[in-house]
Parts: C-alpha cells; sequence; structure tokens
C-alpha cells in the first residue's frame, strides 16, 4: 500500500501529488456507466486519497411500516436524464422521515450507498492513522442531509480544522477525512455547518461559470484543472467509428 505520510510529516499537501478517482463510487452499471473497480476502501489502499462524488436520494422501494423509503447513494449521469421530485421519505440512515429531493435516473446508475462511502473511510484512516482522505462533494442534492451524515458517521475522524487546507501539512491531516464541498452545496449547509464543523469548501480556479483567483486565508481546497467523462462518450465514439467505416 501506498503511504503518502512516508514522504515526510512536514510536507504540506500542495508539495505533493495525490492520486484522486473520478465518480469514485460508481462501482456498477452498464459499461459506458461503471467508473471503478474497486470500492473506497479498495481505492484507498490502492494509493487513491481523493473522491469525486456525486449524491442524490434514490428511492429503495422498500416500506417496513415506516412509509416509503430512500437512500443517499452516489449516482453517474447526465442531468437530462434525471427526474427530481419533492418528496416525502424515511431515510434509514438517518432515521426520520424528511421531505427530499428524490430522484429517478433515465440512463447512467447509483452506486454505494453514502453511509458506505463513509464507513469505509472511517475504517481506512482509523487502520492507517498518519494517512488522510478527501471526500469532494459535488453536483449534489439534498446538501443538508449529505452534511449531516458526514458528521454523524465519520466522527472524530472528520476534519474539523480551519484554513487553507493546501498549506496543511501531513501531519496535521493524519488520521482524517477531509469533506468539502464546491460553492453550492457549501452555501447550502453553511448557516447550519460552520467553518470548524467539518464541512469546508472547495473551489476550482479553472472555473469559467465561477471563475476565481487564489485566496490565501480561503477555509477549504483550492485547484485548477478540469475533468469528466459523458455516459454518453463511449456511445458517441461508437457512432463515430460506424459512420467512418461507412465512408470508407
Amino acid at each position: 500500500m501506498i503511504h503518502y505520510y512516508n514522504l515526510g510529516a512536514a510536507k504540506r499537501l500542495n508539495d505533493i501529488v495525490v492520486a484522486g478517482s473520478h465518480d469514485a463510487a460508481i462501482t456498477a452499471g452498464a459499461k459506458n456507466v461503471q467508473t471503478q473497480n474497486l470500492d473506497i476502501a479498495g481505492q484507498a489502499s490502492a494509493g487513491i486519497r481523493v473522491f469525486d462524488l456525486r449524491i442524490a436520494a434514490a428511492s429503495t422501494g422498500e416500506d417496513h411500516g415506516l412509509g416509503k423509503q430512500a437512500q443517499l447513494r452516489a449516482f453517474h449521469a447526465d442531468s437530462m436524464l434525471m427526474k427530481n421530485e419533492t418528496k416525502s421519505r424515511y431515510i434509514p440512515e438517518l432515521n426520520r422521515t424528511e421531505t427530499i429531493t428524490r430522484t429517478k435516473l433515465k440512463g447512467g446508475a447509483f452506486g454505494m450507498g453514502l453511509n458506505d462511502v463513509l464507513t469505509q473511510a472511517k475504517g481506512f484512516v482509523t487502520t492507517n492513522t498518519n494517512e488522510f482522505l478527501i471526500l469532494k462533494f459535488d453536483k449534489c442534492t439534498n446538501w443538508g442531509l449529505i452534511a449531516e451524515t458526514c458528521v454523524s458517521v465519520l466522527g472524530t475522524t472528520i476534519y474539523k480544522g480551519t484554513g487553507n487546507v493546501n498549506l496543511k501539512t501531513l501531519h496535521d491531516l493524519r488520521g482524517k477525512v477531509i469533506v468539502v464541498f464546491t460553492p453550492s452545496g457549501l452555501t447550502a449547509v453553511r448557516a447550519t455547518y460552520p467553518v470548524g464543523s467539518g464541512i469546508l469548501g472547495i473551489k476550482n480556479l479553472y472555473s469559467k461559470e465561477e471563475p476565481a483567483t487564489y485566496d490565501p486565508n480561503y477555509d477549504g481546497i483550492q485547484y485548477f484543472g478540469k475533468g469528466g467523462t459523458s455516459v454518453w462518450k463511449p456511445w458517441a465514439k461508437s457512432r463515430t467509428i460506424r459512420r467512418s467505416r461507412r465512408s470508407s
């Protein structure tokens, strides 16, 4: 297993290169949808330290006398394949009924449940006490419920530090799961989960939609990059190949 701490306890996060995983919790589905073969624990053991997660509430089809249920789960789908509706659903992870945004997918797939993602992340840093993990939440719904679940499940392993995480050392971050929300999510929860609660921000300085400059006092992580794979991409590629063959 890769041990980043061996690079030196005084190394800052922005001094090192870490491996990341896109749509990290999509471990099943069609070949144009599935993005990972390993679960969160497996990826962490293989050296992944940054996990890109998109979470929505999916109906489970279960009742058990508590009303219709929904589960917070990772998803991989283009927005045009998603149908969001406001529903009242029992959330087993929180042991109560909530008014939520329930998502149905016309394509793509749901992946791991948020509770499993967090439990595996907690288990990894508890076992590997000098290592850290970063969970990046993006394009989610039900941000408040996600924040509550993260704080509850991760417990003492959630990172509650403040300030610029880019400048934190590996010693500062050891044994912790750093939870970061993109700007829209952070805005949705900041009143309930202030700085120091375990929910920090993550800001992409590349973004054309939300242009930003580096802020040395930012509470969270700042990075410069772009990525992403559409669920349509393999189909579009295969159609291009077929057209090319017909024209030759």
